[in-house]
């Protein structure tokens, strides 16, 4: 769950190429969608929800089914916390001549990202990025942008949380976008394919040789 500083309901900044991030807006928006959809990435699903998150805490994702024992945690994150932490992490950070600040720390709100995508819309969603990192850890304890909250089940039984079906409708058109048979290809992308997508973003011939070359010198 994301809180937005104290503002109910408030917008999540998007952090694509901003404070803390090399990665641009589209491209964060493109891998929090595909996690939304189970494609794998580094990134942890978040809502603005309270109810939604008891949901995810207390449901099993494959079934669906309510934890019969035991109980949950629901993690809160604070987005404008996360930012001061990521311009505190890229002041530390590596940087590099070609590509650089080499720092990944963010939020990403896709709750409205349109296309008729249903899973976002509903589970109110968005992505948290650079957990993998142990000086964000570090950082998230230092700024106080992270707290966490401990139920029962019996906390969250009698309230009435969105069921899992709700939040994970099979009609859901995204489902077609994104094709679960393609999930577990490991095949590189070939330079043609990375030069169609650049040239679709509008970049120009010259800046798609320069990052084919760079991909052929293993930069990236």
């Amino acid at each position: 769950m994301v809180r937005h500083g104290d503002v109910e309901g408030g917008a999540i900044e998007v952090l694509g190429a901003g404070p803390g991030t090399n990665v641009s807006k589209e491209i964060a928006k493109l891998i929090s969608l595909a996690q939304h959809y189970e494609f794998n990435s580094v990134m942890v699903d978040v809502t603005r929800n309270v109810d939604i998150a008891a949901t995810f805490a207390s449901s099993d994702w494959e079934s669906g089914k309510r934890a019969r024992e035991g109980g949950g945690v629901i993690y809160r994150f604070d987005a404008l916390m996360i930012e001061k932490a990521s311009v505190d992490m890229l002041k530390g950070g590596v940087r590099s001549p070609l590509l650089g600040p080499l720092a990944l720390l963010g939020v990403t709100d896709v709750h409205e990202i349109g296309f008729d995508l249903q899973r976002p819309v509903r589970q109110q969603g968005g992505s948290l990025f650079g957990l993998e990192t142990a000086a964000a850890h570090f950082l998230f304890q230092m700024h106080g942008a992270l707290e966490a909250f401990v139920f029962e089940e019996d906390d969250v039984g009698a309230y009435d949380i969105p069921e899992m079906n709700y939040l994970r409708p099979a009609d859901d058109p995204g489902l077609a976008v994104f094709d679960m048979s393609a999930r577990d290809q490991v095949e590189p992308l070939t330079d043609d394919e990375i030069a169609d997508g650049l040239r679709r973003a509008g970049k120009s011939d010259k800046e798609v040789a320069r990052a084919l070359s760079w991909r052929r010198d293993g930069i990236i």
